[in-house]
C-alpha cells in the first residue's frame, strides 16, 4: 500500500479529519480482498483500501489514506503537505541543468542532465545523474549516482530534456542549449542528443549517443537556441520558442515526428498557429484531456531583454496530425509575471514552482502556483468563487529558486525542485519535494470516480450493494452502477443510479439489488459548494449469496441409505499474461471438493462388490440426469477424477463436449489430454497444473471442467467412450463442474476459504 504525507488545512477540513477518524478507526469497517470474501450469509467484493480504489479512473477526484485506508474525494488543488528538503542532494551545485522522470515498471527514475557548476573554473557539465523516488516522494538510497559511461560528448546547460516513451522503454533527448567546445568555450549549440532508457530505468547503451539537429530558426536559421522549451506528445517532439547567443527571443514552434523504434526524428515541421508574443526563460507543458482532446500550455516568460517578465499563459489543442490550433491565452495570466521558473501538470492541475519575477536575484520565489484545468475547454477554472484569476498561491519552498529543473513522479505525484540558483545568484545542489495528493486547503467543486471493472469470474446471483459514505452538508455523492457479462457489455450498459445517499459521517446504505452478470462497474459522483470541504467515499461492497449446500442425487450398488458424496468444482484459473510471442504457457487449475465425502483414487479388484470400496467412486448412467448401478467391468483400474482444459474454444464447454483441446508445440493433443485429481478431503482445494502451446499473440479465454465425460448418455459401463484409465466418480451434483471463461493474466483467488463460490454450468 501506498504511504503519503497529508496536511489537513482550515477549520473545516480539521473536523473532516475528526469525522474520518472516526470511520477509519471504526471495527465495522470492512476489510478489501482480492477474490469473493465468504461466510455463512453472503459473498462479497469489496473495494476499500488504496490498493482497491487506485486502478480507478479519477476526473478532478483524487485518494487519501488519512490513517492508512483508502477514501476517493475531490481533488485538491494546491499543495497538500510542507515540503521537504531531501536527504540527498545532486553533489556539485547545478544550475541552467534539465531533469526528467521516467515510470518502469511501476518505479519513479529521476535523471538529472548537465547544467553549469558556477565554481572557478566555470564548467559546463556532461555529466547524467540516476535516482529512485520513494513512494513517499523521498529519494531512495544511495541517492544520486553518476550514470556509468552516459556521460554526453559535450556538456549542456539552459538546455531541454523530454522523455518519449515506448512499450519496451524510453527515449531521452537532450536538445540545444550552452555547451564547451574542446578549449572550454561556451557556445549555443544546435545538436540533439538522444539514447534509450529500458523498463528498468537503465541505459542499454550508455555512451551510444545518437544526434540529430534542433531546427531552422534562431540567428540565421542556424538552429542555436538557448532558455526554449520542448515537449513530446503523440508521437511528436515539439521545440517552442527560446533566445539566441544574442539574447533575441523567438516565436517559432516546431515539430518533428519520432520513430518509436530507432528514436531518429523526422523533418521539422512549422507549425503556423504560434503565440503572439516572442519569450524565452519560459515553461511549458502538457495535459491530456479525458475526452481526447490534449493541449500544451505555455506560462510567463521574458518577451525581450528588458527582463520585464511575463504573465501570460497561452494554450492551443493539438490536432491527430501533430499541428497545433490557434493559441489562445484569455482569463488565465498569472498573477505575476514570472521567469525561469518550472512548470508541471498532475491529475488535472497544473503547477508552476518559484522563478523570478523580474528585477535582481534576490527577487526569486519560494512560491507555487497552482490552478484546476477545466476539463471541457482546456482552460483554467477558478475554484474559490468570486476569485479574480484561478491560481492559487502558496509559498512552501524552504529558499528561492531560478533556473531550476521542475519534474513529478507519475507513480507518487510529487513535485521535485532540483538545484538552480539561490538568493544572491549563487548555484545550489538541494532538491526540494512536496505532494500533490491528499487533503488540500481548495477543492475542486465536482468530480468522477469510475472503477475498474470488477470481475466476478462467474455469474452471481447478485441482490445487495452497500455504499459507504462521508457526507455533510452542502457536499453531495451519487452513485451509479453498470454490469454485464463482458467488459464490452458492461461499458455499452447504461448507469443505473442508486437511491439518494443518507448524509453523515462512515454511513452504510444498503441498497437490494437483482441480477445475474459476472461483471460490475460503480462509479461516484462528488460535488461540493464549500471551497474547503469535499465528500469521501470509504467502501463498495457487492453481495450475493453464499454457495448452497450440495445435496447428494445420486445412489450406488449396495450402498443403504442417503450416499455421502464428494462434489467437486473448480475454484479459479491462473493464466499468465496475454503473451507477445508463441511458446509454451503453464496454468494452474484450483479443484475443490465442496461435498460431504473425501474423494481418494482407489483401485477396484474385478469381482469387489461397490459397497467395499472406500467411496463410491464410478459413475455408470445412461444420460446426465439418470443414475445406474451397473458397475463397469476392466481388470484392475485405479479410478480417478480429472480435470479437461480448453484454450479459445469455439462455444463454451458443456457436459457433453469433446476432449479437451490443449495442444503441445507440434499442434498435438497434449497426452493424456487430462490432469488427474488426487486426494481431496472434505472442503479442501488443491491446485493442479497443466501446459499448453499458445501459438497467438494477444488475450485468449480459458474454460476448464472437472470429471467431465466426453459422452455421458452411451452404454451403461462406458466401455466405447471413456477410456478405463479416466474412471468415473459418483459425486452428489454436475452442474457446478465447469469454469470460465477467464482471460490471460487471471490469478487465483486466496487458498483456503471455508465457502466456495457457487459456479452455474454453461448453458
Amino acid at each position: 500500500m501506498r504511504t503519503y504525507k497529508w496536511l489537513f488545512i482550515g477549520g473545516s477540513i480539521m473536523l473532516l479529519a475528526s469525522f474520518l477518524s472516526l470511520f477509519f478507526n471504526s471495527p465495522d469497517r470492512v476489510s478489501a480482498t482480492s477474490g469473493p470474501n465468504c461466510d455463512t450469509q453472503k459473498c462479497t467484493f469489496i473495494d476499500t483500501t488504496i490498493n482497491d480504489f487506485q486502478v480507478g479512473q479519477f476526473a478532478y477526484t483524487g485518494l487519501n489514506n488519512a490513517t492508512g485506508d483508502g477514501s476517493v474525494q475531490l481533488l485538491p488543488v494546491g499543495l497538500t503537505s510542507p515540503w521537504i528538503t531531501d536527504t540527498y542532494t545532486i553533489g556539485i551545485s547545478r544550475t541552467e541543468l534539465a531533469a526528467v522522470t521516467f515510470s518502469g515498471n511501476g518505479t519513479d527514475f529521476i535523471y538529472v542532465i548537465g547544467g553549469l557548476d558556477n565554481s572557478a573554473p566555470r564548467q559546463v557539465l556532461k555529466s547524467i545523474l540516476k535516482a529512485t523516488a520513494n513512494s513517499n516522494g523521498s529519494i531512495a538510497s544511495p541517492g544520486f549516482t553518476v550514470v556509468s559511461g552516459a556521460d554526453l560528448p559535450f556538456g549542456r546547460s539552459g538546455a531541454s530534456a523530454v522523455i518519449s516513451p515506448t512499450t519496451s522503454g524510453a527515449w531521452l533527448y537532450v536538445l540545444g542549449g550552452n555547451t564547451q567546445d574542446q578549449y572550454e568555450n561556451e557556445l549555443i549549440t544546435s545538436t540533439i542528443y538522444y539514447n534509450f532508457i529500458d523498463t528498468n530505468g537503465n541505459f542499454p547503451q550508455p555512451s551510444n549517443w545518437r544526434t540529430a539537429t534542433m531546427p531552422p530558426y534562431g540567428y540565421l536559421n542556424s538552429g542555436e537556441l538557448v532558455y526554449y522549451q520542448a515537449v513530446v506528445q503523440g508521437g511528436y517532439l515539439y521545440v517552442i520558442g527560446g533566445a539566441d547567443g544574442y539574447g533575441n527571443p523567438y516565436p517559432d514552434i516546431y515539430r518533428a515526428s519520432i520513430n518509436g523504434t530507432t528514436g531518429a526524428l523526422g523533418s521539422w515541421v512549422p507549425e503556423t498557429n504560434v503565440p503572439n508574443i516572442s519569450r524565452k526563460s519560459f515553461a511549458a507543458t502538457t495535459w491530456q484531456g479525458p475526452s481526447g482532446t490534449n493541449f500544451v500550455y505555455l506560462l510567463g516568460g521574458l518577451q525581450a531583454n528588458d527582463y520585464i517578465a511575463q504573465s501570460q499563459v497561452d494554450r492551443a489543442s493539438f490536432n491527430t496530425d501533430g499541428s497545433l490550433n490557434t493559441f489562445d491565452y484569455s482569463g488565465s495570466a498569472l498573477p505575476y509575471g514570472y521567469y525561469a521558473h518550472g512548470s508541471v501538470q498532475s491529475n488535472n492541475v497544473l503547477y508552476v514552482t518559484a522563478g523570478n519575477p523580474g528585477g535582481s536575484d534576490e527577487n526569486i520565489t519560494t512560491t507555487v502556483q497552482s490552478a484546476l484545468i477545466d476539463e471541457t475547454t482546456g482552460g483554467l477554472r477558478n475554484i474559490i468563487e468570486g476569485a479574480v484569476n484561478p491560481w492559487i498561491t502558496s509559498n512552501p519552498l524552504p529558499q528561492g529558486r531560478k533556473y531550476h529543473a521542475t519534474v513529478i513522479g507519475s507513480n507518487n505525484g510529487e513535485v521535485y525542485v532540483i538545484g538552480g540558483y539561490g538568493p544572491a545568484g549563487t548555484g545550489t545542489n538541494t532538491v526540494y519535494h512536496g505532494s500533490t495528493r491528499g487533503f488540500g486547503a481548495n477543492y475542486a467543486p465536482a468530480g468522477t470516480y469510475t472503477s475498474k471493472i470488477i470481475n466476478m469470474v462467474s455469474q452471481r446471483n447478485v441482490n445487495k450493494i452497500v455504499v459507504n459514505t462521508t457526507i455533510t452538508n452542502p457536499v453531495t455523492m451519487t452513485v451509479q452502477y453498470r454490469v454485464g457479462d463482458s467488459d464490452g457489455e458492461v461499458t455499452g450498459a447504461p448507469w443505473i443510479t442508486l437511491p439518494g445517499l443518507t448524509p453523515g459521517v462512515n454511513v452504510s446504505n444498503t441498497f437490494t439489488v437483482n441480477f445475474t452478470k459476472s461483471k460490475i462497474q460503480y462509479r461516484a459522483l462528488l460535488t461540493t459548494t464549500l471551497a474547503n470541504l469535499s465528500p469521501a467515499l470509504n467502501a463498495v461492497e457487492v453481495q450475493f449469496p453464499p454457495p448452497p449446500t450440495p445435496t447428494p442425487t445420486a445412489t450406488a450398488t449396495n450402498t443403504p441409505g442417503a450416499p455421502q458424496l464428494p462434489d467437486f468444482t473448480i475454484y479459479g484459473i491462473e493464466a499468465p499474461p496475454a503473451n507477445s510471442v508463441p511458446g509454451n504457457q503453464t496454468f494452474k487449475i484450483r479443484v475443490a471438493n465442496v461435498g460431504n465425502r473425501a474423494f481418494a483414487p482407489v483401485q477396484r479388484v474385478p469381482g469387489t462388490p461397490v459397497a467395499q470400496l472406500a467411496a463410491p467412486i464410478f459413475r455408470p448412467r445412461t444420460a446426465a440426469t439418470s443414475q445406474q448401478t451397473t458397475p463397469r467391468r476392466p481388470s484392475a483400474t485405479q479410478y480417478f477424477a480429472w480435470i479437461f482444459f480448453y484454450v479459445d474454444p469455439s462455444s463454451p464447454p458443456t457436459q457433453l463436449t469433446d476432449m479437451p483441446n490443449c495442444r503441445d508445440q507440434s499442434g498435438n493433443l497434449v497426452v493424456p489430454p487430462f490432469v488427474y485429481v488426487g486426494d481431496l478431503p472434505v472442503g479442501s482445494a488443491k491446485d493442479y497444473q497443466t501446459t499448453c502451446w499458445i501459438n497467438t499473440t494477444g488475450t485468449h479465454t480459458f474454460y476448464a471442467m472437472v470429471n467431465g465425460c466426453d459422452n455421458p448418455s452411451a452404454n451403461p459401463d462406458y466401455s466405447t467412450t471413456c477410456s478405463p484409465t479416466q474412471g468415473y466418480v459418483i459425486e452428489s451434483r454436475y452442474d457446478n463442474n465447469i469454469f470460465g471463461p477467464v482471460q490471460s493474466g487471471s490469478t487465483l483467488p486466496p487458498l483456503g476459504a471455508n465457502y466456495l463460490p457457487y459456479i452455474r454450468k454453461s448453458p
